[in-house]
């Protein structure tokens, strides 16, 4: 119930409650049923009548005998259906429908606006079944003047009446249908069409003639939908036709998404992830190295650097290295990155889902897990000693001849230039801790190889391969 109604019905209630103290329950006479109508109204009067009809019967008797009368000669036909409304469940609705004069009905349906006829009609056409012949013996003429807008609105209006299988058939411009199909997208230009096609005689002719030939070069997913819509009309074979070859150009343009996207994730991968990685594992060396550069190279006088020098204490020298290196958190810093990138490509492949079919995609996990990597106690350590002896593995040009030494290691003479340069400000030569330093972190670096970066790359895009393949046959198979 709006707020309106209400409202009036509380008006109705303090009136009632009003009348019972001030009168004292004097509605006793037709004089004072009178009164109450002319205080009240017609609709107030019925609201009354209604609700209070077994405590003021007079009200009841006078409505019969005098108000009926009254308002159905006096009152325009929209009020008077109004009030038939009111006393729908009343025993005085039937005598009040009997009493209508149809001339006031026939009055009201030429004076009234094509939509209002429309409305009045859909409301009050079982309380008043000789509102369906006469309203209907009218239409014809009322079309003739009804406005493009008011007739679409007419037909709605009376699509689920008792008229809506002889409604009358119409024309308009081609131009000012023309200009409703503009409108519309192509999915709600199909429907209007439908719908319309049997009233309206050339929105056939310009759905036709303008709107259909574009609509037969749409995309797939808009044919699809179109299809069903008008898969019996006269335009049907035709549409198959279209909806057929779309579908194999919109295939083909699935693959070369997905084609395009999968090359872009291998490209990231080189691009931003491997050096992510490598970025990631240079840290992990660097603070690693530096423990155990401040373990060995360190205290009283040294004693340990010394102790090494003439072969001793190495195996306290091997402690530190085993103690400070861990291969597994090497393993565990590739496996975080590449499944961290397997999940961002699993939520972008499920928007590329989602474009494709409009459905949400059950999540798939692929999991990483690389080759587990050891970090070695260097086989020859008299190499160590030497460069303890000489400390000649300061200078750049040497720490080139000891590449070798290191390894198959990724990082190659201008990477460890550079690092040179960057801690000594441009000087060649390294103190001697740094030395060290750099010495032992390329010695973890390098037992991490080519071939094993090649193997996990080569295992990633294998996945990535695997879950793209993946996408297009889900796709395919939904468009199926």
């Amino acid at each position: 119930m709006q707020f309106k109604d209400i409202l009036k019905t509380v008006k109705i209630y303090l009136c009632i409650i009003v009348l019972c103290f001030s009168l004292q329950g004097c509605i006793e006479t037709p004089e004072d049923a009178m009164d109450s109508y002319e205080y009240q109204g017609p609709e107030g009067y019925a609201e009354m009548m209604v609700n209070s009809g077994d405590v003021y019967p007079i009200l009841e008797t006078v409505f019969r005998d005098s108000i009926i009368t009254k308002i159905v000669n006096e009152l325009p036909f929209e009020r008077i259906a109004g009030i038939s409304k009111i006393i729908k469940d009343h025993g005085t609705f039937n005598e009040f429908i009997k009493a209508t004069p149809t001339e006031k009905i026939t009055e009201a349906i030429h004076r009234l606006s094509p939509i209002e006829c429309a409305n009045l009609y859909q409301s009050y056409h079982t309380s008043y079944p000789v509102l369906t012949k006469i309203y209907g013996d009218y239409l014809p003429e009322k079309f003739k003047r009804t406005k493009f807008d008011e007739a679409i609105k007419t037909y709605d209006i009376l699509s689920k009446t008792p008229l809506s299988k002889n409604l009358p058939k119409t024309t308009f411009k081609e131009e000012t249908i023309l200009d409703k199909f503009k409108k519309f997208n192509p999915i709600e230009g199909a429907k209007f069409y439908l719908k319309y096609r049997n009233y309206i005689l050339n929105v056939d002719t310009v759905y036709t003639n303008y709107v259909l030939p574009v609509i037969i070069n749409a995309p797939y997913p808009v044919l699809k939908e179109i299809f069903p819509i008008l898969n019996k009309t006269e335009h049907k074979m035709l549409l198959e036709n279209c909806l057929n070859e779309a579908k194999e150009d919109y295939i083909f343009e699935i693959k070369e998404e997905i084609d395009l996207c999968k090359n872009r994730a291998i490209e990231a991968l080189d691009r931003i992830i491997i050096p992510s990685i490598e970025l990631e594992l240079d840290s992990i060396a660097n603070k690693e190295s530096d423990k155990i550069t401040n373990k060995f190279i360190g205290g009283f006088l040294n004693i340990r650097k010394l102790a090494l020098t003439f072969g001793r204490d190495e195996k306290k020298f091997k402690k530190i290295w085993d103690n400070e290196t861990h291969g597994e958190k090497y393993d565990e810093c590739i496996d975080k990155h590449i499944q961290k990138f397997l999940n961002e490509i699993f939520l972008y492949q499920r928007d590329v889902y989602m474009t494709y079919t409009k459905k949400d995609r059950k999540k798939i996990v692929y999991e990483f897990y690389s080759q587990p990597i050891s970090i070695n106690y260097p086989k020859d350590t008299k190499l160590i000693q030497s460069y303890i002896e000489s400390n000649k593995f300061g200078y750049l040009k040497s720490i080139g001849e000891w590449l070798p030494y290191i390894g198959d290691a990724i990082f190659i003479y201008d990477t460890i230039a550079e690092e040179i340069s960057q801690d000594n400000d441009g000087v060649e030569k390294l103190e001697d801790k740094d030395a060290f330093r750099l010495f032992c972190k390329y010695l973890i670096l390098g037992q991490i190889s080519d071939s094993y970066y090649e193997n996990f790359r080569n295992k990633t895009i294998e996945i990535i391969n695997l879950s793209y393949n993946r996408l297009h046959t889900d796709i395919i198979n939904q468009i199926k």
